[in-house]
């Protein structure tokens, strides 16, 4: 359980870091953290 909520930290972390460098990369990490949530 741990594990998961670090990964879910971790992708918004990156996601949020991502769509402010790029935001084509944001849905690229979006697509990414659905399937770590699913």
């Amino acid at each position: 359980m741990y594990e998961w909520q670090y990964a879910t930290a971790t992708g918004q972390m990156y996601n949020q870091i991502n769509y402010q460098t790029n935001e084509r990369s944001n849905l690229c990490g979006n697509l990414h953290a659905e399937r770590w949530s699913g």
